[in-house]
């Protein structure tokens, strides 16, 4: 069943405490990015209904399964890669403008030194967890309350996938989203949401380097 850990730091919260660390995090990460991840941990570890989050994290911190990820990843591509072809051929069609790369993409191919070691890190490991934080727990939490399982679960990726400013990838991340959001309900660990998340995000870095001009 696709029901959200009952025990540990998932327990009902005040929609009014969601949509405040929910919207604290994401302006965060807009303008501070890398001050949003101790933002969002030190409002979550002083909120009474948050308690558990450390042990609920630490947990499950070392259940990696590398091919089990790598086998939902390479699914994830098979299945993203013609709907793309199709809303790229939709965008063209209706003749709305869009880039080929992501912002992230292009500042990480044009990086080097200590700019390009801080990116990495963002990228791989702060943007995974804080991003998995305030979508598949926070706003899912806010959003399914009203909307239902799967009404939250689509509704999430959708605002997930819009924060990235990446008309042309919306369908990747919206699917990204969908299986990040299945794999922490199904496995019952926000842990595994993300390393799907990082796994993905390293394997995105990897491929920008190699392609980079």
């Amino acid at each position: 069943m696709l029901t959200p850990p009952s025990r540990g730091w998932h327990k009902p919260i005040p929609a009014a405490q969601l949509t405040l660390i929910f919207l604290a995090g994401l302006t965060a990460m807009r303008f501070l990015p890398l001050a949003a991840l101790p933002l969002v941990l030190g409002m979550i570890w002083v909120a009474p209904p948050f308690g558990h989050l450390r042990a609920k994290l630490t947990r499950n911190i070392y259940c990696f399964q590398p091919r089990r990820q790598l086998v939902s990843l390479g699914l994830l591509y098979l299945t993203a890669l013609p709907i793309l072809a199709a809303w790229q051929v939709l965008l063209q069609y209706l003749g709305i403008p869009f880039a080929t790369q992501q912002p992230a993409v292009e500042m990480l191919q044009q990086a080097s030194g200590w700019r390009l070691t801080v990116l990495l890190i963002s990228i791989t490991v702060l943007a995974p967890v804080l991003e998995e934080i305030l979508f598949r727990r926070v706003l899912y939490d806010l959003l399914h309350r009203y909307c239902g399982v799967w009404g939250g679960i689509i509704l999430t990726s959708a605002i997930f996938a819009a924060i990235h400013l990446f008309l042309l990838g919306f369908p990747m991340l919206m699917l990204c989203g969908v299986i990040f959001q299945l794999a922490y309900l199904r496995s019952r660990s926000l842990t595994a949401a993300i390393e799907l998340h990082a796994v993905f995000n390293t394997i995105g870095v990897i491929t920008a380097l190699v392609t980079a001009p």
